[in-house]
């Protein structure tokens, strides 16, 4: 309807002007320009405004999308003949078993009977080392594990009792020592690749692979073994691609990093 109105005005402003009224055409060809330069108006104004956006949505990807930490060339990880399932073997079963005794203890868990997460030797130390855990239940915030060090002959013993960890921490630590051996142990993020432990006074870095268990557990592990007389001051999780997931510091002394729960 306004069309039309101002339609029949300009044809009565042409009559009075010209002493006549232009005919039907000359009116629609007059519609024609005028929704021509509302079209071109409206197409200016929404690339001014698409330029403006992308031009700050640019600027927002730049810093949003910069990862936490950058990715970095780490060295390949050292071989881990990592297996799992109940150990056949005698000096297995028996590793297996004193684990078993103090996982059963810890009160927590969806069955009383403690699984195999993963064991392996270390033909460096020559030492049997094993995980093993209880399937937390749904909703349960924390998790019943150890991580036992033995002989070649399944010989050995925990330090301490077993007592329920929490599955939110994403990276904990806890550092023992043995005859001619150091190792440190403790629960780390899902997406965990590595874990790199950096020693007091030594320039050696020690990289301990993860040991991947069930998604049920919610968590993964890692024991590392080190030379007797290094001291373990910090240690850093990766994941596969090198990006740094969390790190915490078994002596808070000698790092500023936050101290590891459990050390």
């Amino acid at each position: 309807m306004i069309d039309l109105r101002e339609g029949l005005q300009e044809l009565a402003d042409a009559g009075a002007r010209h002493g006549t009224t232009p005919g039907p055409a000359a009116a629609i060809r007059r519609g024609r320009q005028r929704r021509r330069r509302i079209v071109g108006t409206i197409a200016a104004v929404i690339a001014l405004a698409l330029a403006v956006g992308n031009g700050a949505t640019a600027r927002l990807a730049d810093l949003s999308d910069l990862p936490a930490t950058t990715p970095s060339t780490l060295p390949p990880m050292p071989p881990l003949d990592l297996r799992s399932g109940l150990p056949t073997g005698p000096a297995e079963t028996a590793a297996f078993r004193t684990l078993e005794r103090r996982v059963r203890r810890c009160r927590g868990g969806v069955l009383e009977q403690p699984q195999v997460v993963g064991y392996f030797r270390s033909a460096e130390f020559r030492r049997l080392v094993m995980v093993v855990a209880k399937l937390p239940s749904v909703g349960e915030g924390t998790i019943c594990w150890a991580g036992g060090v033995f002989g070649l002959d399944g010989a050995g013993a925990l330090p301490g009792p077993v007592r329920p960890a929490s599955i939110a921490t994403g990276l904990g630590a806890q550092v023992s020592r043995g005859a001619g051996y150091g190792w440190v142990r403790g629960l780390v993020d899902r997406r965990s690749f590595r874990v790199r432990v950096r020693f007091r006074d030594r320039p050696d870095l020690l990289d301990v692979p993860v040991i991947h268990g069930s998604h049920t557990y919610l968590v993964n592990f890692y024991v590392g073994l080190f030379p007797p007389g290094w001291v373990p001051v910090e240690v850093t999780a990766f994941d596969a691609e090198g990006r740094q997931l969390a790190g915490c510091a078994v002596d808070p002394s000698a790092s500023a990093l936050p101290r590891c729960p459990g050390s």
